[in-house]
Parts: C-alpha cells; structure tokens; sequence
C-alpha cells in the first residue's frame, strides 16, 4: 500500500513537472511573442476566420454543393490546385 501511494505521488509530480514546462513554453511562446490583443478575432471584420483551411474548406463546400462524383471531385481540385 505504501508503495502506491509512493508511485502516486511521484506520478503527480512528474506530470507536475511537466505542467510547468509547458507553462514556461507558453510564456515564452505566446505571452512575451504575440500581443494579446491578437489572439481573439471576433471583432475583426477584416477577418471572418483566424483558421485558413476553415476558410478553404467552406470554399469547397460552395465549389460542391453536392456530393461529387469521384472523378469530378479530382478534376475540380486539380483546376483549383493549378489556379493557386
């Protein structure tokens, strides 16, 4: 019983530790890099989403309205991967 209670504790403190490192990696990453102000778009007009493949994927979904056939579906994007 003794020793469980000892796995535990150091299984808490492992995850702890790693805990902290990621805190420290967010500060570093995020905090200090990116002003806060940037983080949240949702009163930014100019940008509908901070997600470009969101973006991409409700342009598909305009592009198919419908579910394509196979080979329609690969010619399409062939033409919308030559265009970019």
């Amino acid at each position: 019983m003794i020793c469980m209670i000892k796995l535990k504790v150091n299984v808490m403190n492992i995850i702890i530790s790693i805990f902290w490192k990621f805190l420290d990696y967010f500060e570093k990453t995020y905090l200090k890099s990116y002003k806060i102000e940037y983080w949240n778009y949702y009163n930014n007009i100019e940008h509908i989403t901070n997600n470009s493949s969101k973006s991409y994927n409700n342009y598909l979904k305009y592009l198919f309205s419908e579910k394509p056939i196979f080979y329609k579906l690969i010619l399409t994007l062939q033409e919308e991967e030559f265009l970019s």
